[in-house]
C-alpha cells in the first residue's frame, strides 16, 4: 500500500483534495511519523481521525465566515447587532396600570403604576392610581402611603384625604376583623368597631360597642373616658360626669378625667366647679393647660354655648384671674363668632 513519505528536508504539501479524497488509501506509517512529528499530532494525521478532524476545522471556519445559525437556519443576532427596545414611557406604563385597573387586575396595575411613579413621582394622579391599586390588591399598608403622598401634592384636595381616611378606615376594619376571629368579645375589636361608630356620630352603636369592649376589660378606665365623651355629645351630662367619676375612683391622679369634669360644669355654668377641677389638675401638672386649646363647642342641658359665655362673663368679674379662668374665657373666644 502506498503510503506518504516525510523528511525533514522536504516540505509538507498537502491539499484539501488529497485529505478529503485519497485518505482512506493511504496511510502515514508509524515509524517514520515518530521521527518527524510528535506522537499525537501523528495520531491525527491517521486517515480516520484527520477526516474527522477536517470536518470540525471546515465546520469552525464556515461557522466564522457566515455567523452562526439557528437550527432553523435563521441567523441569531448577537446582543450587540440585536436592536434593543426602547425604554417604556410614563404616560404609557400609566395608561397600561389605568387600564389594568379597569379591568380588575390588580397586581398588573401596581407593577405598571409603580414604574410609572419611579419616573415621575411627584404625578398626583399616579400616585393616587397607585393607591387604588393598593388596595384592590388587599395591601391597605402601601395604599396608605401613596394616598399620604397625594395629601402631601395636593393639600386642599378633599378626594385625596377622603381616599387617605378611607385607606386607614380599612386598614382598621381588617385588622380589628382578624382580631374577632379570636373572639367576639375582643375589647380591642370592639373599640375599632366604635371608634368607626364616633366617625359616623352613630353615638348609640358607638356606646354599644363601647360596653362590649368593658366586658372584655373591665379594668380599662379610658373607656370610661370614651363613654362619657359619647354622652357629652349626645347631651346627657350627668351620665357623662358618672363616666368620669368612674375614671378617677380608679385613677385619683387622671388628669383628664379631671379636665372633663371641668367641662362638663363649664357646660351646665357651674363655673366655680370647673375652675376647681382646673386648678387640681395644674397642681398635678403646671404645664397642663398649656396643651389644650380649649374646650370644644358642645352644647349640654339645653343651653347653648352663647348662654354659657354670656354668664361666663358675668362670673369672671368676681372671680380671681388666674390660668384656670384664662382658659375658660379662651373656650368662649375661639369658639364664638
Amino acid at each position: 500500500m502506498a503510503h506518504w513519505s516525510w523528511s525533514r528536508t522536504v516540505p509538507l504539501k498537502i491539499s484539501l483534495r488529497d485529505l478529503a479524497g485519497g485518505l482512506e488509501s493511504r496511510a502515514v506509517s508509524s515509524s517514520t511519523c515518530g521521527t518527524v512529528l510528535r506522537k499525537g499530532v501523528c495520531s491525527i494525521l491517521r486517515p480516520r481521525r484527520l477526516r474527522a478532524f477536517l470536518v470540525v476545522v471546515l465546520l469552525v471556519a464556515f461557522g466564522k465566515g457566515f455567523g452562526a445559525v439557528s437550527q432553523q437556519g435563521v441567523p441569531i443576532r448577537s446582543t450587540e447587532q440585536a436592536e434593543k427596545a426602547p425604554p417604556a414611557s410614563f404616560d404609557a406604563l400609566y395608561q397600561s396600570g389605568i387600564s389594568s385597573l379597569r379591568a380588575g387586575q390588580a397586581d398588573r396595575a401596581v407593577e405598571s403604576l409603580t414604574q410609572a411613579v419611579r419616573l415621575n413621582p411627584n404625578s398626583k394622579p399616579a400616585r393616587c392610581a397607585l393607591g387604588q391599586a393598593f388596595i384592590n390588591a388587599g395591601q391597605q399598608v402601601e395604599s396608605i402611603e401613596q394616598f399620604q403622598k397625594c395629601v402631601e401634592l395636593a393639600p386642599g384636595d378633599l378626594q385625596s384625604q377622603y381616599n387617605l381616611g378611607q385607606a386607614y378606615l380599612r386598614l382598621a376594619l381588617t385588622t380589628a376583623g382578624k382580631v374577632l376571629e379570636s373572639g367576639d368579645t375582643s375589647s380591642y375589636a370592639r373599640r375599632i368597631f366604635a371608634e368607626n361608630y364616633v366617625g359616623k356620630k352613630a353615638f348609640t352603636e358607638a356606646e354599644t360597642q363601647y360596653r362590649l369592649a368593658l366586658q372584655g376589660e373591665p379594668e380599662a378606665r379610658d373607656l370610661h373616658l370614651a363613654i362619657g365623651d359619647l354622652y357629652l355629645r349626645m347631651g346627657k351630662p350627668a351620665q357623662a360626669r358618672a363616666e368620669f367619676r368612674k375614671v378617677l375612683d380608679g385613677i385619683p391622679v387622671s388628669l383628664a378625667a379631671r379636665y372633663r369634669l371641668a367641662e362638663v360644669d363649664f357646660l351646665q355654668g357651674d363655673f366655680a366647679s370647673a375652675l376647681a377641677w382646673l386648678r387640681s389638675a395644674i397642681r398635678l401638672d403646671p404645664g397642663f393647660l398649656r396643651s389644650h386649646a380649649g374646650f370644644p363647642e358642645l352644647a349640654a342641658s339645653g343651653s347653648s354655648l352663647g348662654d354659657v359665655c354670656s354668664r361666663l362673663s358675668k362670673f369672671a368679674l368676681t372671680a380671681p384671674d388666674d390660668s384656670a379662668l384664662t382658659f375658660l374665657k379662651g373656650t368662649c373666644r375661639r369658639n364664638l363668632p
